[in-house]
């Protein structure tokens, strides 16, 4: 009686794991992988070169500004850059990523059809957790940023973000704007601050607008800022949780006796002299990481904020 449950255990072992194999075999098969790829005709964005992207930036900055070209240099550049950008072949057009974002967007101007008809959208290949609009209405969702949002509200949250900024015409004021210079070091810093300043309240703008606007009126979780900002705050951390080492059972009992655990226990229990901080850096949309004193751990300050996680590469 045993032996026949066992050869009828081990049949239908063995059915499971051929019909897994197989399974597999058909979904994830890397001999036969095709990354995502762009789909139907090229968009005349990525059709312009840079003499016509150009001449269509500087009209644009004209009508800005009063008639006026301010800033000759830094139109061409940010053109250039542009330019570059489009066709350098990481822009997506018609996958299912841009799909997907197109039709967050077609949720969050429900009510604004002519905003929506000047904005295009398009998916870059990149693992940078970001996403940033341009003068021209193009704006661009990185794939890193879609890998990092938990949810699609807040991937909503941050193209409403972007949508700001072109309809605010935040990169006109960038672009049209002087920025003093002098030799005098407080001078410097002064206009850099003035600067920066100006670059926060943009963000914070972009923040507020884009919520009340166009996020507020949508289907979309009225409580998207309670992680969003986690998932763009944190994301470059090389690690998923933040924890404190004093957390940890004593090394010792980590290890039986013998067998080199006494090295690892002595190791664990000595102090760096200067243990390593994470600075203060600059991130995308106004944001910056917090440093790690002594581990601490990380957590946002929003209401029901968490511990952050990262999950991708860095930018």
């Amino acid at each position: 009686m045993k032996i026949q449950h066992f050869l009828v255990f081990g049949f239908w072992f063995l059915v499971s794991a051929v019909s897994l194999s197989g399974f597999a075999q058909q979904r994830y098969d890397l001999n036969d992988f095709a990354g995502i790829r762009s789909e139907g005709p090229i968009p005349a964005d990525l059709r312009k070169g840079l003499g016509e992207l150009y001449g269509e930036d500087k009209q644009r900055v004209r009508d800005y500004n009063d008639g006026k070209l301010a800033n000759r240099d830094r139109v061409l550049e940010a053109s250039y850059h542009i330019n570059r950008l489009m066709s350098n072949g990481r822009i997506l057009y018609g996958d299912p990523i841009t799909r997907m974002v197109e039709r967050i967007a077609d949720t969050l101007l429900k009510d604004y059809p002519e905003l929506r008809r000047e904005l295009r959208f398009y998916t870059v290949k990149s693992s940078s957790v970001n996403a940033f609009a341009t003068g021209q209405g193009m704006i661009f969702v990185t794939t890193g940023l879609v890998a990092q949002v938990e949810n699609e509200s807040q991937l909503a949250y941050v193209v409403s973000h972007e949508i700001v900024h072109y309809y605010r015409k935040h990169n006109m004021e960038v672009l049209t704007r002087r920025i003093k210079t002098s030799d005098d070091e407080a001078e410097q810093m002064a206009s850099f601050l003035k600067y920066h300043n100006r670059s926060r309240e943009m963000e914070n703008e972009a923040d507020s607008l884009g919520l009340r606007l166009f996020y507020i009126g949508s289907a979309y979780d009225k409580r998207v800022t309670d992680g969003v900002f986690d998932v763009l705050q944190y994301a470059t951390l090389p690690f998923d949780e933040v924890f404190q080492l004093a957390l940890l059972p004593p090394a010792k009992s980590l290890f039986p006796e013998g067998g080199g655990g006494h090295l690892v226990a002595r190791r664990l229990s000595r102090q760096p002299q200067h243990a390593p901080q994470y600075q203060e850096t600059p991130r995308p949309h106004g944001r910056h990481t917090v440093a790690l004193p002594g581990g601490q751990p990380v957590c946002g300050d929003h209401a029901g904020g968490v511990c952050a996680a990262a999950r991708a590469g860095p930018l």
